[in-house]
């Protein structure tokens, strides 16, 4: 059984001049159930929307996303709730962090709100931030006092604090340095050895380095 599938996926949208305009054309793929797949493309391929449907941020005007062979968009409003807090973990190009609470707190909240008790979920997060060697004192501080590839780190351990199947990132060195780049992507990498990750990005390099599989989408048709 595959983990995820999308199926003749099409999105169009339609401008206020009453035109129409496809931003995904009938997209096709077997997804593998672990590894690092990276969707490569330039700005308005049609990568974003791409995840967006994947991650039901999003319907399609045509087409399928399975997950162990469901169809996602019949799901119930519970079952896409679950889908989106615990079969998930989504990395946005922007953390979107509650700045004013510590890098702790940002992390454990989707635990919280999966009903984990507070205790648990602190367990949990703390031994995430320990995997990557993340300072204690570091993950006690307000978020706004943390620096950008900091941040990241909490975006990322945030998406993993439920132990999700699939992780979605959109971006997410877009507004790092190398050197944190680096650090991110080796996360991704390790990650990835028990899951899938799906990268989106229009870095060339780090998609060569570190992808185990790429895919293209070009004008909002997805090559493999």
């Amino acid at each position: 059984m595959s983990l995820l599938r999308i199926s003749n996926l099409t999105k169009k949208y339609y401008l206020p001049s009453g035109k129409e305009r496809t931003v995904l054309s009938n997209a096709s793929y077997t997804f593998p159930n672990n590894g690092l797949v990276s969707i490569f493309g330039k700005s308005g391929s049609g990568k974003s929307t791409l995840l967006n449907l994947i991650a039901l941020l999003d319907e399609p005007t045509n087409g399928v996303v399975y997950f162990n062979d469901e169809n996602i968009f019949r799901y119930s409003i519970k079952q896409k709730n679950d889908y989106r807090n615990k079969e998930i973990g989504i990395i946005f190009q922007q953390p979107n962090l509650l700045e004013n609470y510590s890098a702790l707190f940002n992390i454990t909240l989707p635990a919280l709100i999966s009903e984990k008790s507070v205790k648990e979920a602190e367990i949990l997060g703390k031994n995430l931030l320990k995997s990557i060697n993340f300072n204690e004192k570091l993950y006690l501080k307000k978020c706004k006092d943390l620096s950008g590839g900091e941040k990241e780190r909490v975006n990322i351990l945030r998406a993993l604090i439920n132990n999700p199947k699939i992780i979605i990132c959109d971006e997410p060195t877009g507004s790092l340095d190398y050197q944190n780049s680096l650090l991110i992507m080796d996360i991704l990498k390790d990650v990835s050895k028990n899951r899938l990750v799906i990268l989106v990005s229009h870095n060339a390099y780090l998609v060569n380095k570190y992808s185990d599989v790429v895919l293209f989408i070009e004008q909002g048709v997805l090559k493999t």
